[in-house]
C-alpha cells in the first residue's frame, strides 16, 4: 500500500475503529499526517507570535517594558494561530486513533492501549505498532495480507 491508498482508506475509515490494518497503512498514513502536521504547527506558532510584536516594539534596549504595556497585546492572531492548530488536531484526531486502533487490532492487542496517550504515554502504543501483525484470522478479523493477496 502506498501513501495516497494510506491516505485514502484512513480518512475513508475515520471513525472505524474496529477490523484491522497492515503496517504500512498505518505507517504511511503516520507518515502522512506528520507532514501535514508540522508545518501547520510552525504556521500556528508563527501567527500567535505575531500577536506580541507591538509588546516587542516597545521593549527597551535593556529587556524592560513600559508601565502599561501588557495591554498593547493583539490578542487576534494569538487566538487565530491557536485556533488554526486546534483544527488541525481535532481534525485528524479520529482518523489517528482509529488507525493506531486498527494496527493494534493487526498485533492482537486491544485498543485499550491507546489510553496511554492520555498519561503520557503514546509512545508504546506507537512501538507496539512497529510489530508484525498475526497471521490469519484473529479475534478482530481476517489478516488484511492474506485479502490483499
Amino acid at each position: 500500500m502506498g501513501l495516497g491508498d494510506a491516505i485514502a482508506v484512513c480518512l475513508r475509515k475515520y471513525g472505524d475503529f474496529s477490523g484491522r490494518a497492515r503496517r504500512s497503512e498505518f505507517w504511511w498514513f503516520f507518515f502522512a499526517v506528520q507532514l501535514f502536521v508540522i508545518p501547520v504547527m510552525f504556521i500556528g506558532v508563527f501567527i500567535m507570535s505575531s500577536a506580541f510584536v507591538p509588546l516587542v516594539e516597545q521593549m527597551a534596549p535593556d529587556g524592560t517594558l513600559p508601565a502599561g504595556a501588557t495591554g498593547d497585546i493583539n490578542w487576534l492572531p494569538f487566538y487565530l494561530g491557536l485556533a488554526l492548530m486546534a483544527a488541525v488536531f481535532l481534525g485528524l484526531l479520529f482518523p489517528t486513533l482509529a488507525a493506531t486502533s486498527r494496527r493494534l487490532h493487526d498485533v492482537g492487542l486491544s485498543a485499550a492501549w491507546l489510553w496511554l496517550y492520555v498519561i503520557g504515554l503514546g509512545i508504546v502504543p506507537l512501538i507496539m505498532c512497529v510489530f508484525e501483525g498475526e497471521a490469519g484470522e484473529n479475534d478482530h478479523g481476517p489478516d488484511p495480507r492474506a485479502a490483499v493477496s
